[in-house]
């Protein structure tokens, strides 16, 4: 364990992409005016997203952050789970901080905890629908340069993990990360991942030195307008820079917060949610996420 440590802190300092690197990629940065009179009136505080979600996970531990149809959790419980996902993660896998992770999950916890896991390790989610097949993943990984992908096992017919076999075996995908179900000799379990992963490694995920200027996720446009305002408004997601065919926006980590927003942060993935943040009037705080079974 003290080896996964060390190496935990060495990709933290070593191979976390630059937002100079970013800037690269497309990510079109705030006018230092903008940056410089938030910072000033204090609606940003230096604290990257997955910083000031387990800032709010710590303020709020012991109340109820997500109900399911299989149970309820903590928000302790739910960050220790996603700090366990986001060790095994890096140890267990060849991703790294600064990669893209495709998505494809239904409402179920393990969505949740991976999501949460890929932040605290510094992995980029690239939240898709489950009902893409593997052209549209192909398409969409070659696009943004996606190394993994997270799929729910049991969701729908049950096509995902064969699809993500013949994603890895066309070299599109390098590893995958199967949940509710086996990897089936092509990929790593969820489960295996919290297993391989203890409490030490939590002080060395590379969320502790992520500077908030980086690209924190990526989210494919197309969900109605109502949802993507709140996200915006939540996220404060900054647009790549415009290319052909682009559908892409890319999320900042300048969830550097408002210091008004971080219960808003804390449920920055729930789109349906009707609150806002304004500094005149702040009508968040930590309600649970109510996580019902799609269909088919």
């Amino acid at each position: 364990m003290g080896g996964d440590v060390a190496r935990l802190r060495n990709m933290a300092t070593t191979t976390y992409m630059s937002s100079v690197d970013d800037a690269r990629r497309g990510l079109v940065r705030y006018p230092p005016d903008f940056e410089h009179q938030y910072r000033s009136a204090g609606f940003w505080t230096r604290r990257s997203l997955p910083a000031e979600l387990m800032f709010a996970a710590s303020a709020h531990a012991s109340e109820q952050a997500l109900v399911t149809a299989e149970g309820t959790w903590s928000y302790q419980e739910l960050f220790v789970a996603a700090q366990k996902f986001a060790g095994g993660l890096l140890t267990s896998t060849r991703l790294r901080p600064g990669d893209a992770v495709m998505f494809q999950m239904g409402n179920v916890a393990e969505t949740v905890v991976s999501y949460l896991g890929c932040l605290l390790a510094g992995i980029r989610p690239v939240c898709t629908l489950p009902q893409h097949g593997v052209r549209e993943i192909s398409v969409l990984a070659k696009h943004i340069g996606a190394r993994g992908l997270i799929i729910q096992a049991d969701f729908g017919r049950g096509q995902l993990p064969t699809n993500a076999r013949a994603l890895v075996n066309s070299g599109i995908i390098q590893d995958v990360v199967v949940a509710r179900g086996f990897a089936e000799g092509f990929g790593v379990s969820y489960q295996q991942l919290l297993a391989s992963s203890g409490p030490a490694l939590a002080t060395a995920l590379p969320y502790h030195h992520c500077d908030p200027r980086q690209i924190a996720v990526f989210q494919l446009s197309g969900e109605p307008p109502a949802c993507r305002r709140s996200r915006l408004a939540c996220m404060r997601s900054t647009p790549t820079t415009p290319a052909p065919g682009r559908t892409l926006w890319a999320g900042a980590q300048a969830a550097e917060s408002c210091t008004h927003c971080r219960s808003c942060t804390m449920l920055a993935f729930r789109w349906l949610s009707n609150r806002r943040c304004s500094a005149a009037r702040h009508s968040c705080y930590p309600t649970p996420l109510t996580s019902t079974p799609c269909s088919a």
